[in-house]
């Protein structure tokens, strides 16, 4: 009667592949690796799965790299310094600080209609500090954000769409061969 190692290496499928300088053996679920000094991961000295790579070399598979495993040394000696810092080209140098923005500043907060004031940092054309609520600026501009459309904005939307569908009747006419296009 056979042991159940010689049922297990017969009866269940197996798969070799290379894994770097490796052997990659699936034994039913199970995986092994296998070295070129014939030692399995599992661990076990009687492991099917060594068998399993011996067969397959024998029947002519293709064997595993060598792999130089020696530690590198370190190199010798001190750093090379670091090069100088390059000088920046002539029209990347900033001589004077950029201006200041003088735009427009409300008179009053959008929201609450209190007096506003300049942010010590500007952000941008407009910017203002409310005294009620500093986000109320950042509320006004969500608002203009997701306010409705103004009837010149749906007139414009349509003149795109018209637009786009006339550019895409053109283009399926030219790539079926209809009418050329010249201008």
């Amino acid at each position: 009667m056979p042991t159940q190692t010689a049922r297990q290496s017969t009866d269940i499928p197996t798969n070799v592949s290379i894994v770097r300088d490796r052997y990659k053996v699936r034994l039913g679920g199970v995986i092994h690796m296998v070295d070129q000094a014939s030692a399995c991961s599992c661990g076990s000295p009687n492991c099917p799965a060594i068998q399993v790579v011996q067969q397959y070399l024998v029947a002519g598979g293709r064997p595993a790299p060598v792999l130089d495993r020696t530690p590198h040394p370190a190199p010798l000696g001190p750093a090379e310094p670091l090069p100088a810092p390059r000088e920046p080209h002539p029209w990347r140098r900033q001589t004077t600080p950029a201006p200041a923005w003088t735009g427009f500043l409300p008179d009053v907060c959008y929201i609450c209609g209190s007096a506003v004031t300049s942010p010590e940092s500007s952000t941008g054309p407009g910017h203002y500090v409310c005294p009620q609520d500093p986000a109320h600026y950042w509320e006004w501009r969500l608002r203009q954000q997701w306010a409705a459309p103004t009837p010149e904005d749906l007139a414009q939307r349509e003149a795109d769409d018209q637009a786009r569908q006339a550019m895409y009747a053109a283009l399926v006419a030219l790539y079926r061969g209809g009418p050329s296009i010249h201008c």
